[in-house]
């Protein structure tokens, strides 16, 4: 029997050309899968890098949000004063009496303010009787047909020459009495001229990059008889008891009226009242 020689094959597959099709393809393969997950580790580390931001941001808005200051006007404080007058030749003193009415700004927030500045106005329907008894805001006089609803708005009242402004701090939970305003008995009683306490306060949080603040405010004091001893009543004015961006929708409400819109306050004279807050 003839014999047969075996071949050695072990460089078979460089001569056979499906072999190393099929090498090439796999190879491709391998680089594809390689080039994707490079791809889905880059896309996936970019998606964990914006996510992990956007949760940054979002844990800074709510702790923004729920740890900020926040100031409102809490009340107007209504207080009786009396005043003596020295009299001479040895006459008990005379009694003079005033009402006071005094803006509480609140902070409701777990922070402190930051530059807190607080601009009190008294606005007035008409020419009152002398007002004395240490006012401490700005009055002012308007048209009794527009002063009706509401004066005009707080951070456009034209003041000449500039109030001096300076800074408040109010920490958490805290109150502050700033811009109080006392009038003798007449103004109010009936018929005495329509009158209001109204102005704005601009403050800034504790936390970076987030915008100042502006709360506004306006109530409307009420006459009361002649006898009795009965506190003037507190009521709030149509605008201006806004915060932040609330405030750009009541700006707009009030200017679509014809008769707001168009009306003006002029300064009273220096003995009426001071232009520094105290």
């Amino acid at each position: 029997m003839p014999e047969v020689k075996s071949q050695n094959c072990g460089h078979c597959s460089d001569h056979n050309p499906t072999y190393k099709k099929v090498l090439e393809i796999v190879g491709f393969v391998i680089s594809v899968l390689t080039l994707a997950a490079a791809c889905f580790a880059a896309y996936f580390a970019g998606m964990l890098v914006t996510t992990t931001q956007q949760m940054s941001e979002d844990a800074h808005v709510t702790t923004t949000q729920t740890q900020r200051a926040f100031i409102t006007v809490k009340e107007i404080k209504v207080t009786r004063l009396e005043l003596p007058v020295p009299t001479q030749f040895g006459k008990p003193d005379s009694v003079v009496k005033f009402w006071s009415f005094a803006p509480i700004f609140e902070n409701s927030g777990n922070t402190i303010t930051n530059n807190l500045r607080i601009h009190p106005y008294a606005a007035f329907s008409n020419f009152p009787l002398p007002i004395g008894g240490g006012p401490a805001q700005q009055i002012l006089f308007g048209q009794p047909s527009a002063l009706s609803r509401a004066p005009v708005d707080p951070e456009e009242v034209p003041i000449f020459p500039p109030a001096k402004v300076q800074n408040y701090i109010i920490g958490p939970h805290s109150t502050l009495s700033v811009g109080a305003i006392d009038v003798p008995s007449d103004v109010v009683k009936l018929g005495a001229p329509i009158w209001d306490v109204f102005g704005f306060a601009t403050y800034d949080d504790v936390f970076p990059k987030t915008p100042q603040h502006i709360t506004k405010y306006c109530y409307r004091i009420f006459p009361i008889p002649e006898t009795g001893d009965q506190k003037p009543q507190i009521g709030v004015c149509a605008h201006w008891n806004c915060t932040d961006k609330e405030c750009d929708a009541d700006k707009e409400t009030y200017k679509a009226d014809p008769v707001l819109r168009t009306q003006t306050l002029v300064l009273g004279p220096k003995e009426m009242g001071s232009a520094s807050p105290q």
